[in-house]
């Protein structure tokens, strides 16, 4: 909190500030760093050094930062709120100038800083001088470039959902073609050709889970750092990271003005799925080549020889595979660069951003022209079927005679040696594998004396190795695939950085169709005699031994049967609250954007601890597991608002089970976050049952997640105890709204809390007698 004196003793800077600033014409000549300097830069100095031509797609991060960084100045009394109001004036015209296409750059302009503010003077005069008070260009360059990869992220996030979507599209469409599997680039064991493609969707799953980490890091704030040792001025810097959408702030100034460490993770980022997607621009040269035929590009991705009529050359894959070469230079370049820079700023780093589209922006042109050209060539592709097929051979069933042997009791080594007797055997007689007769497999036997094989007299009766040939759909253990649910976390495009969930099929080699679960350690805290507990409702409210008592219940009832029961999972990324559209008008012109907390009514268990006792607000985390969506209709409203996980449970917050219970058609679990500290997190805390907001048994974030884990068993509601303003979040991509059809039971259209069902013995306690 500012004083009077403080404010007075500002002020008074303030005024001195202007009567030492130079006329327009003097400013006209000087650069921002020319105070003691007398004599001109020399030409060849001031192109070497210039960097506008390069930097200038910033201008809009710019822009942004020097907003929110005039309303900072002005709240601590460095501007006036005439000022403040007549530079954020000035500034939307040099945004629009540069949106038109009609901003100029002057000579003089020596990079998007110089040029914006030289340019914010000429239309608000020496008023603009105050915009750079204790900012440098140090905090303000770092700032503008995290600001910039904050919204380059998500745009290539986007494309390579693109790429996956198509990935799978394909592998879900031909997952019956065959083909040749290699290793050493020799055929080795068949394989199906969707398993090829879906090894490329692994690889691009860790991509988006790095890119997630990344933007998690790019979101610190740096900007209040000055040139390096920090701002004079009690500027909010947490208030100002909330205004541009930061995560949070730098906590060291020497270290922030000069942090490229998001940089040079950026380039490895990219070097690394650059990486991936070069590998499989090799795989489709290869297979498209006369040699193999398996695939063919289409004319539109495809180029022909000035000299040769016949050829079709595949350069699209060949460019993208040089241009990974392209963005590896710049990632080892830029991190030879920083190992000889010294702490804080040192122009050295300008090629972290500039000379001649140096690393960042070089690299971010590149990868988006690479991804969208993968994604175009993979769309058109055409396969041969057929080609793949005529490519397998009895020999790469091999393997399957050693498993064969295995499973007649024949240690692997042993078999495995047998099996590459057989191989020898056929390449002697030159004649295929699966053309040995039963005579043959029995002198590979006599040949093994001293082998477990001696003693199994009956393993080549008349049974039939190769039951089956390559060309019938029954086909070795090693192509019996399946299919199973894995989800991604994507970014989204358009700049906004909620997450989608894309849903992913991946080849496993399991029989059976299985959902993917997570086994963790089993304790609910129940004693012996819980099963003495007879079923019914409480009408008055639960002790917090009786909370835990039904929270063991909801343990047990949220574990997933078998041999080892586990609890299974799927994610989402928001919460989301669905009411009238009339219900949110009223909040966006009455309340200010704010969604405000109401008590809690008599809905679900009539017993619960938090009736009438707590103020909060409902969420849902239910979704269907295969599609990542929240069901298509709602009873309680057509509007629904989707709030991102990690709003809602973060290091600050509090999580307890608070609730258990059933409405006829399936059981649901609430859940309470509290803000620690907080009227509520006491309450709670001395109520309910607390849980591990990075692991428990039915919603679970670990921290810099950017999505949550939920039970599959139950339903999962949350009650958030906190008012929310819904401009800020959707400010800051943390929030959106949807449509969704309301549903027509006019029973349930204006409930406002499910009512628990009072005879259910899976969810129901009473005190024993």
């Amino acid at each position: 909190m500012t004083t009077g004196l403080e404010t007075a003793q500002y002020t008074c800077l303030s005024e001195q500030i202007d009567v030492l600033a130079p006329n327009n014409q003097d400013m006209e000549k000087q650069k921002l760093w020319g105070g003691r300097f007398t004599g001109a830069t020399d030409p060849v100095m001031e192109k070497f050094n210039a960097s506008i031509h390069y930097d200038k797609r910033m201008w809009r991060e710019d822009v942004q930062g020097s907003k929110a960084y005039v309303k900072a100045i002005q709240k601590v009394g460095l501007v006036t709120e005439d000022e403040c109001k007549l530079i954020l004036s000035g500034l939307e015209k040099v945004a629009d100038e540069w949106e038109c296409g009609k901003f100029e750059i002057k000579e003089t302009d020596e990079d998007i800083h110089t040029a914006n503010e030289r340019r914010l003077k000429e239309l608000i005069g020496i008023t603009a001088s105050k915009l750079h008070t204790g900012r440098s260009r140090n905090d303000q360059v770092s700032t503008d470039m995290r600001l910039w990869m904050k919204n380059a992220l998500p745009e290539l996030g986007a494309e390579v959902q693109n790429f996956m979507s198509v990935i799978i599209t394909r592998a879900k469409q031909e997952i019956d073609v065959l083909m040749p599997g290699y290793t050493h680039l020799q055929r080795a064991q068949p394989i199906r050709w969707s398993h090829w493609l879906l090894s490329y969707g692994w690889m691009l799953k860790r991509d988006i889970e790095r890119m997630l980490g990344l933007q998690t890091r790019v979101s610190s704030l740096t900007l209040g750092s000055g040139a390096l040792a920090g701002n004079p001025f009690p500027i909010d810097r947490k208030s100002l990271a909330t205004d541009l959408g930061f995560m949070e702030v730098s906590g060291n100034s020497l270290d922030a003005v000069s942090d490229r460490d998001f940089v040079a993770e950026f380039l490895f980022w990219a070097s690394m799925l650059g990486t991936h997607l070069s590998r499989w621009a090799e795989d489709l040269i290869l297979y498209s080549s006369k040699e193999f035929g398996f695939v063919t590009l289409a004319d539109a991705y495809s180029t022909g020889s000035s000299l040769m009529p016949q050829k079709k050359n595949a350069d699209s894959l060949e460019l993208i595979r040089g241009k990974a070469g392209r963005m590896f230079g710049h990632c080892s370049g830029f991190m030879m660069t920083l190992k000889g820079v010294p702490s804080t700023y040192n122009k050295d780093l300008q090629a972290s951003l500039y000379e001649d589209k140096e690393a960042m922006f070089d690299v971010y042109d590149t990868l988006l022209g690479v991804i969208k050209v993968a994604t175009g060539v993979l769309s058109t592709l055409k396969i041969y079927g057929d080609k793949m097929r005529q490519a397998l051979s009895p020999e790469m069933l091999a393997t399957d005679i050693a498993y064969y042997l295995v499973r007649k009791g024949i240690p692997f080594r042993e078999a495995h040696g047998l099996s590459g007797m057989c191989v020898a055997l056929a390449e002697k007689k030159q004649c295929p594998l699966s053309s040995l007769s039963l005579e043959d497999f029995k002198s590979v036997r006599i040949k093994a004396r001293g082998t477990t094989l001696q003693k199994k007299e009956k393993i080549y009766n008349q049974e039939v190795i190769f039951r089956s040939d390559l060309t019938t759909k029954v086909v070795p253990i090693a192509l019996k695939r399946c299919l199973i649910p894995i989800w991604i976390p994507l970014l989204i495009t358009e700049r906004k950085a909620r997450t989608a969930l894309l849903h992913l099929y991946l080849s496993t080699g399991v029989e059976d169709s299985t959902p993917i679960t997570l086994t963790v350690p089993l304790f609910v805290g129940l004693s012996s005699d819980v099963t003495d507990y007879t079923c019914e409702a409480l009408f008055q409210d639960m002790t917090q031994n009786e909370v835990y008592l039904l929270y063991g219940k909801a343990c047990i009832h949220s574990l997933s049967p078998g041999p080892r029961p586990s609890y299974d999972f799927y994610p989402v990324t928001h919460l989301y609250r669905s009411k009238p559209i009339l219900y949110f008008l009223d909040i966006f012109n009455n309340s200010g954007g704010i969604m405000e907390k109401y008590i809690k009514n008599l809905g679900g268990d009539p017993a619960s601890t938090l009736n009438r006792r707590l103020h909060g607000l409902f969420f849902s985390s239910s979704a269907d597991p295969l599609t990542g969506q929240p069901p298509a209709v709602s009873y309680y409203g057509d509007q629904r608002i989707h709030i991102h996980i990690g709003f809602m449970i973060d290091q600050s917050r509090n999580l307890y089970f608070a609730d258990f219970y059933c409405h006829y058609v399936n059981h649901r679990v609430t859940l309470v976050i509290t803000l620690k500290g907080s009227e509520a997190d006491a309450f709670c805390r001395q109520r309910l049952r607390a849980l591990d907001p990075a692991y428990n048994e039915f919603l679970y974030r670990r921290p810099h997640e950017h999505y949550a884990m939920v039970n599959t068993k139950v339903t999962v509601e949350v009650f958030y105890t906190e008012d929310i303003n819904i401009f800020r979040l959707l400010r800051l991509n943390l929030a959106y709204l949807t449509s969704v059809q309301q549903s027509s039971n006019a029973e349930l259209k204006t409930v406002i809390g499910l009512p628990k069902r009072i005879d259910c013995k899976i969810c129901n306690i009473k005190k024993p007698l």
